[in-house]
This record gives C-alpha cells, sequence and structure tokens, in this order.
C-alpha cells in the first residue's frame, strides 16, 4: 500500500446509475475506492424520490454540495441538509435516503460486506 496522496480528477470520473435507488434518477461516481484503506468516498447526483429503505453496515459522511438532501430513520424522523450541511449516519442505522435536485460528497467505512 503507497503512502503517497494522489488526486482524483472532476474529467476522470464515471457517473452511474445507482442500482436499488427508486427511481433512476440517481447516480453516482466513486473516485476512491480502496479496501484496504477503510474508506470509500465518491459523488452523488440525486434529482428526486426516495430510496428503498436499508440498514447501514457502514458509518457514513455526507458533504451536501448543493440541493437538497435528506435521510429519514426508522423512527419517521428526518434530518435534511442543504448546501454546506454534513450529515452523519451511525453505522446500523435503518435509513431511507431523499433529495431534490442534490449534489454531494460521501465518505464512508468499508462495508461489512467488503471486508
Amino acid at each position: 500500500m503507497s503512502n503517497l496522496a494522489t488526486v482524483h480528477r472532476r474529467e476522470e470520473l464515471s457517473f452511474e446509475v445507482r442500482q436499488n435507488s427508486g427511481a433512476n434518477q440517481v447516480t453516482m461516481a466513486y473516485n476512491a475506492s480502496s479496501p484496504e484503506n477503510g474508506l470509500r468516498s465518491g459523488f452523488v447526483n440525486w434529482d428526486g424520490g426516495d430510496a428503498p429503505s436499508k440498514t447501514l453496515d457502514y458509518e457514513e459522511v455526507l458533504l451536501i454540495l448543493s440541493g437538497e438532501f435528506g435521510i429519514r430513520r426508522s423512527d419517521g424522523t428526518a434530518v435534511v441538509g442543504t448546501e454546506g450541511d454534513v450529515i452523519h449516519i451511525p453505522k446500523g442505522s435503518t435509513v431511507t435516503y431523499f433529495g431534490k435536485n442534490a449534489k454531494l460528497f460521501f465518505t464512508i467505512t468499508v462495508p461489512d460486506s467488503l471486508k
């Protein structure tokens, strides 16, 4: 494993439709995905709709770059962020993602399923 910093250029990102996101209005691009370093990160374009509910096997931090993005917890309460806000979601949380014209950066710990 290299200890050197790397740059992932925006023009090198490849956005693809996110599977199991409800509507096909969600595209995602990973800019760093290395199980060895314990983190994955990338960008998301979320253009409306709710994703199916899921329980996270990883911890997640979301930085909202524009638009509005949120999560609905299993108890029905919601957390909504707008430009510049950060949302932290603990591992084991059951959430439904939703948003409107949102662009965000995310980083997650490597999911249990990839360890």
